[in-house]
């Protein structure tokens, strides 16, 4: 079985530590053992978990990962794909947004047009200091097995980049998957194949 946590990004001042919070609550309800899953910025939010009772390993797909430091952070903004940034809306109240244009050609670039089109509509805005423009601190990695998948032509993150920050941080060598940034969507029967894979 598998289950999305539904976080609070459109809270203001509520960054990763507050959306780690979140899934601690919902964790406590499931049955275990269970693999955490961060996609996108949820490679932000997994290794924050706490506590880490029934948690079998952490899988990282298409993610951010947290940095330790000042260095890392700069690291994790040269990962971003080039022209990114270009395509970020951040309102007055801090809320981040991507244009519909802009998400097909950057999240969705390889997805069908009809399930793009399904998936553009139900975007939301988020807090952009949870995900961007702040560095948030970050004690560490936990000693948990995990699994690192990227998708070859993601246009959010800087493949070469990405996999290098994995290897360095986790320790793990990147699996590397055909297609966009949301293999959720596009992707769906593949992933969940992968994941039993790597869970077992």
């Amino acid at each position: 079985t598998a289950e999305a946590v539904d976080l609070p990004i459109e809270q203001a001042g509520a960054g990763p530590d507050r959306y780690a919070a979140v899934v601690a609550e919902r964790l406590a309800t499931m049955r275990r053992p269970v693999w955490l899953v961060g996609h996108a910025m949820g490679g932000t939010v997994i290794p924050r978990v706490r506590p880490l009772d029934g948690v079998a390993g952490l899988i990282y797909l298409c993610p951010g990962l947290p940095a330790r430091n000042d260095s890392e952070h700069e690291e994790n903004l040269a990962a971003l794909a080039p022209g990114l940034t270009d395509t970020f809306r951040i309102d007055g109240q801090g809320m981040i947004t991507m244009s519909a244009a802009d998400a097909a050609a950057r999240v969705y670039n390889c997805t069908p047009v009809k399930l793009r089109d399904w998936a553009i509509p139900r975007m939301r805005r988020q807090w952009a200091g949870g995900i961007v423009t702040e560095q948030n601190s970050f004690e560490g990695y936990p000693d948990l097995p995990c699994h690192v998948i990227l998708a070859e032509d993601d246009q959010i993150l800087a493949l070469p980049r990405i996999a290098a920050i994995a290897r360095q941080r986790l320790g793990v060598e990147p699996i590397v998957l055909p297609g966009d940034h949301s293999p959720i969507i596009a992707r769906p029967h593949e992933l969940a194949a992968l994941f039993h894979r790597l869970a077992a």
